[in-house]
């Protein structure tokens, strides 16, 4: 005699057949990687790093529809200065997208602005590889890859680590502006890894933390989506859309 859990399971794989047959479910690709900013300063070079692990995957089509799905997990970099205050690298870039869509594909535009990189993986300019192809190449290469200026990820640093409105944006550029003279930015770069996806930020953050919006005219009252920074900015353990 057929039980029911017997019968729910054939039924369930049926199903699962049927929607993969249709075209339903896609694969996806992650890449770990440690970002690491380095920085020279008069009392030598400081460095900080994190470890982020961001996915991609094709979405579920409904006929026509479809769109990619990105996942995030990881911190922001974090730096520690000469005068006690402390650079990090955020989650976000310098346009304020979508962190979970620049990660999604920052190897892939450091490989592309990278002539030799970019001659290496046989890719023209201006010329976006496909991610399907490209991760698994940059995973067995284990590949290594510095940011170009325009690739690099927002820079901030606090006036006062105890108060999150004190929050300023800081000038690639111009790190002197910041943190004083002889203090400039080296590199930012990536490098595949093995290593644990880097947590506890929060303990370097203002508290509280989940309060959490900074707005760079320190106003809370005023906030702006547009000109304010979140805890999303410096971690993402769940982000996916």
């Amino acid at each position: 005699m057929t039980g029911p859990r017997v019968i729910l399971g054939a039924a369930s794989a049926a199903v699962l057949m049927m929607l993969s047959g249709c075209g339903l479910f896609y694969p996806s690709e992650t890449l770990r990687y440690r970002m690491t900013v380095t920085v020279e300063t008069p009392e030598g070079v400081r460095s900080g790093s994190a470890v982020l692990e961001s996915t991609m995957s094709e979405g579920v089509r409904y006929g026509d529809a479809g769109g990619i799905h990105y996942g995030l997990k990881g911190e922001a970099v974090a730096v520690d200065m000469p005068d006690g205050k402390t650079l990090f690298a955020l989650l976000s870039s310098v346009a304020r997208g979508d962190p979970l869509g620049y990660h999604a594909r920052l190897f892939d535009m450091a490989i592309l602005a990278d002539p030799a990189l970019r001659s290496a993986y046989g890719l023209k300019p201006n010329k976006m590889p496909s991610w399907q192809e490209s991760h698994p190449e940059i995973r067995r290469r284990n590949q290594a890859a510095t940011l170009a200026p325009e690739l690099y990820p927002m820079l901030v640093t606090f006036r006062d680590i105890a108060d999150p409105t004190s929050v300023e944006q800081v000038d690639p550029a111009d790190l002197a502006a910041s943190f004083g003279a002889g203090v400039k930015l080296k590199r930012i770069t990536l490098k595949i890894t093995d290593d644990p996806v880097t947590i506890g930020i929060e303990k370097r953050l203002p508290k509280p933390i989940y309060k959490g919006f900074f707005n760079w005219d320190g106003n809370i009252s005023t906030f702006k989506q547009s000109e304010a920074l979140g805890i999303w900015d410096f971690t993402r353990w769940h982000g996916q859309i």
